[in-house]
């Protein structure tokens, strides 16, 4: 869920701007004429904030829809851009390390082969699959996520023209039940794995401080998990 604020609100964050991302179709490179823009914004946190937001998840992003401009700009802290990345609570983050020039090509796997994220993209798969009604642009954001999941699972970073070419297959009542069918057999195998410890939860983050290390590395141990 995105929360909405007002142009003030929005002019208010950017004295706080950090680094902007273009996502969506202008970042896949498979926007029409008349598509929106869509873009992230990173912010330090404003004075103040600091007392509550570190205590608390905090995991919903600002949302200001540039009517006029045509342009939906997703406004998130710099700790909590990473957080809901590694959590697989936004998939938007995830396809910005994946397809921006964001981090290096030895770091995208790490951060985006993990259960939370691959799990995330199936989910998000499986609810735009269910909309497919709505039009052929559900199938399509369906089968990118598939795609995605089945870049990463094979150990491949996905790229943009695996997107693009996913967009010139027919989309019917038939693509559907073959994405449907995908999406439950690439769901089994990550769970299958991830049992097997083959697929981490979040990624496996290495540092020299060994007090530091045991640290990250309980974010993977499954005893911790309720």
């Amino acid at each position: 869920m995105n929360i909405h604020i007002s142009k003030e609100e929005h002019e208010f964050l950017l004295e706080y701007k950090n680094t902007e991302f273009v996502f969506g179709s202008y970042l896949y490179g498979t926007n029409a004429k008349n598509s929106d823009k869509d873009i992230l914004i990173t912010y330090n946190i404003p004075d103040g904030w600091e007392t509550w937001m570190l205590p608390f998840p905090n995991v919903h992003q600002f949302q200001y829809k540039d009517i006029e401009n045509n342009i939906d700009y997703i406004w998130i802290s710099n700790e909590q851009f990473f957080k809901n990345q590694a959590s697989g609570e936004s998939t938007i983050n995830s396809d910005i390390i994946l397809f921006a020039d964001f981090l290096e090509e030895s770091s995208k796997l790490n951060m985006c082969r993990t259960y939370n994220v691959m799990k995330a993209y199936l989910g998000f798969a499986k609810r735009d699959l269910k909309q497919w009604k709505e039009g052929h642009h559900k199938l399509q954001h369906a089968n990118r996520g598939l795609i995605t999941v089945y870049k990463l699972y094979a150990d491949q970073i996905p790229t943009k023209d695996d997107i693009k070419s996913s967009y010139d297959i027919p989309y019917n009542i038939y693509t559907k039940d073959i994405i449907e069918k995908e999406i439950k057999r690439m769901r089994d195998l990550i769970n299958k794995d991830f049992e097997e410890d083959k697929i981490k939860l979040f990624p496996q983050i290495f540092v020299k401080d060994p007090l530091l290390q045991k640290l990250l590395n309980s974010n993977n141990i499954k005893e911790f998990k309720y």
